[in-house]
């Protein structure tokens, strides 16, 4: 993407001045109305955004929950889920890499996407904020 394309991205916010200076490989999945953008490899993992004029906390929890959390992981992990452990090697290019290694990275992997199976995005959020809240707590007076 040209430097253009990034600076009307951040001019309406789908983007921010770190990713847009970033230099390694990023994605970005954004809805034909530019409310909902995924960024993956940007400043985290994976970012979810809606912005929204008017919507109340709970109606973008709604909104963000209407995706699809399984695309979503598989898009950001590069292939489809679950994946036997010869097509992860494939996939990942670990060929040449020590079988007890790649076997151990693995079963890493399946537990984290285990672990998100059930998991809604609005959870995830939740999580999140009480997790940030916490922190805030901890360290304000």
């Amino acid at each position: 993407m040209g430097d253009l394309e990034k600076t009307a991205l951040l001019e309406r916010r789908a983007i921010n001045r770190s990713v847009m200076k970033k230099k390694d490989p990023t994605g970005m999945i954004l809805s034909e109305d530019e409310s909902t953008a995924i960024l993956l490899n940007g400043d985290d993992h994976v970012r979810i955004q809606t912005l929204q004029t008017g919507l109340t906390l709970e109606q973008l929890y709604e909104r963000a929950d209407k995706i699809d959390f399984k695309e979503l992981l598989d898009e950001k992990i590069g292939y489809p889920t679950p994946i036997s452990y010869e097509d992860w090697i494939e996939k990942n290019h670990y060929e040449k890499i020590r079988p007890a290694d790649t076997k151990w990275l693995y079963r890493q992997e399946q537990g984290y996407i285990e672990s998100m199976k059930n998991i809604t995005l609005k959870e995830l959020a939740d999580q999140r904020i009480t997790e940030f809240t916490d922190s805030l707590k901890k360290y304000m007076l």
